[in-house]
C-alpha cells in the first residue's frame, strides 16, 4: 500500500534514532545485540508511536470538517492521550470513553494518563465496563452529549438541590444560592483554561436564549363568538413593548400556529414592521 496517497498533518518530520541497548544485550548472555526504536521522541504529549497513526487520522477529521473526535482506550490509554494532545493541538474538542476491562480498575484521582487527560482539558469522559465495542457501550456512547447523558445531569441537578447548592422553584426553575455560589467559584478556580473558556461560552449562549424567552410572549384568548384573540409583545430589557399586537383568527389551530411564529421569528418581524413604516411612499401613477 502506498502511504503517499493518504493526506497528512505532518507530525512527523523526521526518523526516530535506534539505539544500541548494551545493558539489555549483555543480561541476555552476550549474544545477540538489542537494539530499541526511540519513538518516545515523537512530538505529542510525552511522546509515542501512536502519533504515526494519527498523522493520517487527525488529517483525515479536519477534511471532513468535523468539531470533535470521540475516541476510546482502557483507563490509562496512551492512544487516548496522544489523540487528545493532536485534537487539542487542531483546536477541536475532545471525548475519551474508557474501557474499565478491570472492575473497579479506573480512578479519577489516578496520576498519569488520567492526570495529563484533565491538563490538556479532555471536554468528556465516559468510563465503561468492559469493551467499548459491544452493543451495551455503544448505547452509552450514543448519550454522551458534551460529555455528560442525561440521566446523570438529572441526578447531579437533584443532588445539587439537596445539597443546598440550588433551589428548585414549584414552576421547575433553579437558582443558585449563595453556597452554590461559593463552592463553584472554588471549583472553577481549580479548573483548566480551555474548559473554562468553553463554560463561558456555552453560558452566554444560555443567557442569551433566557433573556430573548423573557422579552417575547404571546397568549391566546378565546372570543365569545368562537374565534379567538392571539396578543403577541417584543419587549425590551426593561420590559417595555417595543412591538405589541392583537390579532383575531377563526381557529384555535391557527392562533397556536401564529403564536408560535412570532416566538421563533420576532425580530426579522419587528424589523419588516419598522422598514415598512419608514419607508418612503410610493407615488401613485397618473
Amino acid at each position: 500500500m502506498k502511504l503517499t496517497r493518504f493526506k497528512r498533518r505532518g507530525y512527523v518530520q523526521q526518523p526516530t534514532p535506534v539505539c544500541f541497548l548494551p545493558g539489555l544485550s549483555q543480561a541476555l548472555g552476550g549474544e545477540v545485540n538489542i537494539y530499541i526504536k526511540r519513538d518516545d521522541f515523537l512530538p505529542g504529549c510525552a511522546g509515542g508511536n501512536k502519533t504515526r497513526k494519527l498523522d493520517f487520522v487527525m488529517a483525515d477529521v479536519l477534511e471532513k470538517k468535523a468539531d470533535c473526535v470521540i475516541t476510546c482506550g482502557g483507563v490509562q490509554s496512551n492512544h487516548c492521550r496522544l489523540t487528545l494532545s493532536w485534537a487539542v493541538h487542531e483546536g477541536l474538542d475532545c471525548y475519551l470513553v474508557l474501557e474499565e476491562r478491570v472492575k473497579n480498575s479506573y480512578d479519577p484521582r489516578a496520576t498519569g494518563n488520567n492526570l495529563l487527560y484533565h491538563l490538556m482539558g479532555v471536554k468528556g469522559i465516559k468510563v465503561i465496563p468492559g469493551d467499548a465495542s459491544s452493543p451495551e457501550a455503544m448505547q452509552e456512547l450514543a448519550m454522551i452529549d458534551d460529555g455528560v447523558d442525561f440521566f446523570d445531569f438529572s441526578e447531579c441537578m437533584n443532588d445539587l438541590v439537596t445539597s443546598g447548592h440550588l433551589t428548585l422553584s414549584e414552576d421547575g426553575l433553579y437558582a443558585i444560592t449563595e453556597k452554590g455560589l461559593r463552592n463553584g467559584q472554588i471549583c472553577e478556580s481549580s479548573l483548566p483554561y480551555s474548559v473554562r473558556l468553553a463554560a463561558d461560552k456555552n453560558i452566554t449562549v444560555f443567557n442569551q436564549k433566557l433573556r430573548r424567552r423573557a422579552q417575547i410572549r404571546s397568549e391566546i384568548t378565546p372570543r365569545p363568538n368562537g374565534t379567538y384573540t392571539v396578543s403577541l409583545a417584543f419587549c425590551d430589557e426593561q420590559d417595555s413593548p417595543l412591538l405589541k399586537m392583537e390579532l383575531m383568527v377563526p381557529k384555535e389551530v391557527m392562533a397556536k400556529d401564529l403564536a408560535d411564529r412570532f416566538r421563533k421569528n420576532t425580530e426579522q418581524l419587528y424589523a419588516s414592521v419598522i422598514n415598512a413604516l419608514f419607508e418612503a411612499p410610493r407615488e401613485k401613477k397618473e
